[in-house]
């Protein structure tokens, strides 16, 4: 090839003209050509494909294509109609199973609140925190002489209670009837069938030595009904009583025979039946005191208990048929 600037011979494989230093970019070949410029290569020639020969077995739709597509549209929307009906029914019964579950969760919720709502006032009223207590005693100072009583228990006798009243309610048996609960009120009761002249019923849960004792009596029928404190055994406990006309006694029952300590009348107690009175007993060593209304009756000595439950009694050595109705208990003790 030759240079293309000064047309001198240059050498194959050579960049610049050796004569006048013109790049060989320029240089001609002997064919006439520039010795870097691409030479076209001839296009392969593609097969051609034989279009496919028509299929006249296969029919055509109906009518021109505007009717077809008319049709496969009808098609098509009736069948995203009940998609979308489908759908709407499923998602209304997954929505009403979900509201139903959930209202069944609030409901069971609701009442596992209550129940433990209940059950913690029930553990408060009958466990009541010392501010309480002390609350409460500060409130119902002992009344009686000396005065230096703590209040100790203030229930009313509307149920059974921490002190554990003698309750023969479930017990329909002719020897366990005479103390149960009715009607708000704590109920102690003899028959005129030959049996014990003086039926007790007492608080198990009760233990005491110096005492102020304090209960309100209701006379439903009957002569005598009162209370018995300082009860250590069967049958052995002192008995402070009053009558519908009047009277008042204080017995020693020793378990095998009863002794009177003291007796008397006042005008302090309400005579008759359906009668309201408030007995109290203050026991302290062996100086027995008794109340009636808040009034002074009579002072007793007599150290032959010294300490024992509470309790309500009726009756006297008589084979009438009597019944007494307590509520309001209250304990002093020291």
């Amino acid at each position: 090839m030759t240079c293309g600037s000064c047309g001198a011979p240059i050498a194959s494989g050579l960049t610049r003209c050796p004569f006048c230093g013109a790049s060989a970019k320029y240089a001609m070949t002997e064919a006439g050509t520039l010795p870097y410029e691409p030479v076209p290569q001839p296009r392969e020639k593609k097969e051609e494909l034989e279009s496919p020969e028509p299929r006249w077995d296969l029919e055509g739709p109906q009518g021109n294509v505007h009717s077809y597509r008319r049709a496969m549209r009808g098609i098509a929307e009736r069948w995203a109609a009940l998609e979308r009906r489908r759908r709407v029914g499923k998602s209304s019964l997954g929505c009403l199973l979900t509201g139903v579950f959930f209202l069944l969760f609030v409901i069971s919720c609701t009442i596992f609140s209550l129940f433990e709502s209940q059950v913690l006032m029930r553990s408060q009223a009958q466990e009541p925190s010392a501010s309480d207590i002390t609350a409460t005693a500060l409130a119902n100072p002992d009344p009686y002489y000396p005065g230096k009583g703590l209040l100790t228990i203030n229930e009313p006798l509307s149920e059974n209670s921490t002190s554990a009243w003698t309750d023969y309610s479930a017990d329909p048996r002719p020897p366990n009837q005479g103390c149960a609960f009715q009607g708000g009120l704590y109920v102690t009761s003899k028959s005129t069938t030959p049996t014990p002249g003086i039926h007790y019923c007492l608080a198990n849960h009760t233990k005491f030595q110096n005492l102020a004792y304090q209960i309100e009596m209701f006379n439903h029928q009957g002569e005598n009904g009162g209370i018995v404190f300082r009860a250590s055994a069967k049958d052995r406990y002192y008995y402070f009583s009053i009558s519908v006309n009047g009277q008042y006694t204080l017995w020693l029952n020793t378990g095998t025979r009863g002794k009177v300590l003291a007796q008397g009348s006042s005008q302090e107690i309400r005579q008759g039946e359906k009668q309201a009175n408030t007995l109290a007993v203050v026991a302290n060593g062996a100086t027995i005191d008794l109340y009636v209304n808040y009034v002074h009756l009579a002072t007793v000595h007599d150290g032959t208990y010294s300490e024992g439950k509470i309790g309500t009694a009726v009756g006297a050595p008589d084979k009438i048929a009597t019944e007494r109705e307590f509520d309001r208990v209250k304990v002093w003790a020291w």
